[in-house]
């Protein structure tokens, strides 16, 4: 494939310098791991970033594939890769990094387009982890697909990735999106782990039980005949979907970017559970609260209702709303209208 791109700095509008120079602050240990350049083609490196502070994966068989394949990539054994990454997707959909593998494996294979649309699979998955951005950032550079390289490279950017280079790049290829400047500054904001204390006091659990694992962070140590049929086990299946669900809506937002390290964050969005039932469907209310950081106040409060925690569509279309609330708040607070 023919490779255009060209990284040269351009003549810009003062207003487009001005947006990248606000939000080009790189979080610190981040690595390149897709490098472009116009004279030498695509390359990756092999060393992956870090992957904490990320939901937990619920298949250990796919666990277990992505680590092999890590090391059969290190090793350039791409073909066996790629294979073992596929059984780890055939294991688990929702593992957000065998897709984030498979897009590096295929990028260094310059099958582009596979690339990018693995890549994209894994941000869908995991919203906010800049690497993947990154990634499919340049993946969607070398294919010419130049909304879908912007959209990427400004998430990448809003995640913590130095990508100001990239961005003055694209602008000579095709003009920024029409909401440039809004996503530009985009209020960064962490997802916290579900607080379910209120439930969770009222209930006999095992001493070994910790009510984190239900949050996307904890490791779970309850005994699995003590849970493993459970409504409270369901529970914790469904709140982990719930959290899961609310960053995605988040990162659907122009106005709101996801972040998974909240020393990035302007915002802590705190969501406090007050009852699940367990009667089929499972439902739950609560509340979320958005917390100001640098204030060390709650700045907004919104009752939610969740009819259907086992419904992904359910979640996410009740949760796009809360979101387009607080999204148009925050809007009104920022321009001092409230």
């Amino acid at each position: 494939m023919k490779h255009q791109a060209r990284w040269a700095t351009p003549f810009l509008p003062v207003a487009l310098v001005s947006f990248l120079l606000l939000a080009s602050s790189p979080a610190s240990g981040s690595s390149l791991v897709l490098a472009f350049t116009p004279t030498s083609g695509s390359s990756l490196l092999l060393t992956p970033p870090p992957t904490s502070g990320v939901p937990p994966p619920q298949s250990a068989a796919a666990v277990r594939a992505s680590e092999n394949a890590a090391r059969l990539i290190q090793e350039s054994r791409l073909q066996e890769a790629l294979e073992t990454l596929d059984r780890a997707i055939d294991a688990d959909d929702e593992y957000w990094e065998a897709h984030y593998q498979r897009g590096r494996v295929l990028g260094l294979m310059l099958r582009w387009q596979e690339s990018r649309d693995a890549l994209l699979r894994a941000t869908e998955l995991n919203p906010g982890h800049g690497h993947s951005h990154r990634l499919a950032s340049i993946a969607a550079v070398n294919i010419e697909d130049w909304d879908t390289a912007w959209d990427q490279a400004i998430r990448a950017q809003l995640a913590g990735e130095d990508m100001t280079q990239s961005l003055l790049g694209l602008y000579e290829q095709s003009p920024p999106p029409a909401d440039f400047a809004l996503r530009i500054k985009a209020a960064a904001v962490f997802v916290a782990d579900i607080d379910t204390s209120t439930i969770l006091a009222d209930l006999d659990l095992p001493t070994n039980f910790d009510p984190t694992a239900a949050t996307g962070t904890g490791q779970r140590q309850g005994r699995a005949s003590d849970l493993g049929d459970s409504a409270l086990s369901q529970s914790s299946l469904d709140l982990i979907r719930l959290q899961r669900a609310m960053r995605r809506a988040l990162a659907e937002s122009s106005s709101l970017a996801v972040v998974l390290d909240p020393g990035r964050a302007k915002f802590i969005l705190a969501i406090q559970l007050t009852d699940i039932s367990t009667s089929q469907p499972n439902s739950a209310r609560g509340y979320f609260r958005l917390i100001d950081i640098e204030r060390r106040e709650v700045v907004y409060r919104q009752p939610i209702d969740i009819p259907n925690l086992g419904s992904t569509p359910v979640i996410a279309g009740k949760l796009r709303r809360y979101v387009t609330d607080l999204a148009a708040w925050l809007a009104k607070r920022e321009g001092g209208s409230d």
